[in-house]
């Protein structure tokens, strides 16, 4: 067993190894962790066989704000392509906010919530 400094915590994240997302990157499918500083960088990792990858994503808010992603990036069933479609027309027209009841209903329609993830509700949730 490997013990992480927990002085990295008050670290920033090493971004030398990230690669950032671009405009034509979305949609991106992933599954993953979020890290937060260089302590999560170092305890969250995953076997190099699973081809991780690490992704600054940016939130666009008043600040623009990046958050760090590790996971494996996926490839979307064809069944949610149509979701997909869905979600980047509203965001196309409705940038600034997508109503949460509507959101729910929407994804509900595919076995899908957004309960642990609807404050990253951007220009591309962590997916």
């Amino acid at each position: 067993m490997n013990f992480i400094d927990i002085s990295f915590a008050g670290e920033p994240v090493n971004t030398n190894d990230f690669q950032f997302l671009y405009e034509n990157d979305y949609p991106t499918v992933m599954i993953g962790f979020i890290i937060k500083n260089k302590y999560d960088q170092e305890r969250l990792q995953i076997k190099k066989a699973y081809n991780p990858v690490n992704y600054i994503h940016f939130l666009t808010t008043k600040n623009i704000q990046p958050i760090f992603l590790r996971g494996l990036k996926l490839t979307a069933k064809s069944k949610y392509i149509p979701l997909i479609n869905q979600l980047e027309q509203l965001n196309l027209t409705l940038p600034a906010e997508i109503n949460l009841k509507f959101y729910k209903n929407l994804l509900s329609e595919y076995n899908l919530t957004c309960d642990d993830c609807f404050s990253f509700l951007q220009k591309g949730i962590p997916n």
